[in-house]
């Protein structure tokens, strides 16, 4: 099921997004799940898809990395926040909220 992976994939982002360091860079990683999504991943969910893109061209503005190291977002602490709840938020929406 489209949505099944849609989940695992912002599970992941969530859980790296709980791990230690740098949020900026915590968020690269997640990015790293994110971007595997299409809108196919979202049937009959066109506002997560919209959601999920809009996540997504925050998080890619920039290139993920370079041939050496990943790079962090380049986001203030409070984009950086604010990025990182809307993905909760999408993750709590594809499990059927609270």
């Amino acid at each position: 099921m489209a949505m099944d992976y849609a989940i695992e994939k912002y599970w992941q982002a969530v859980d790296v997004l709980v791990g230690s360091g740098p949020l900026q860079e915590r968020l690269t990683f997640a990015a790293e799940y994110l971007m595997r999504l299409t809108d196919r991943n979202f049937p009959d969910r066109v506002d997560l898809a919209e959601r999920h893109d809009a996540i997504m061209k925050k998080l890619t503005a920039t290139p993920l990395g370079n041939t050496s190291q990943y790079l962090p977002r380049n986001l203030t602490d409070d984009e950086a926040e604010k990025l990182s709840r809307e993905i909760l938020s999408v993750f709590t929406e594809l499990n059927g909220g609270l």
